[in-house]
């Protein structure tokens, strides 16, 4: 079975394959979204709304509380990059397989 080749011209081979769970995906944040415009707000609000809690849970407490608030708001404004790059990928496979059974996939 041939795999994308998402990063790379060569297709890799699959040979033996396992499922593993690893737990759920890293927050990734990207730079662009500090340029969108709602975003400086969104960190200011968060930042408002756990002072005026008046929950003390530290440093831990206000970066778990912001990495929630800012993939909602990547979510609800159409940033959720993770979700476009695995549909893009998939898309690309999908025209190379058409490609390498010569247009009878």
């Amino acid at each position: 079975m041939l795999l994308p080749k998402a990063l790379s011209n060569h297709n890799a081979i699959l040979l033996q394959s396992e499922a593993q769970e690893w737990g759920p995906k890293p927050f990734k944040f990207f730079n662009f979204w500090l340029e969108k415009e709602g975003f400086d707000d969104l960190v200011k609000d968060t930042l408002q709304t756990q002072r005026l809690s008046g929950h003390r849970r530290g440093i831990g407490g206000i970066l778990y509380d912001s990495k929630i608030a800012i993939k909602d708001w990547a979510r609800a404004n159409c940033y959720d990059s993770r979700n476009k790059i695995s549909k893009l990928e998939s898309q690309i496979h999908e025209m190379e397989l058409e490609i390498q059974s010569g247009g009878q996939h």
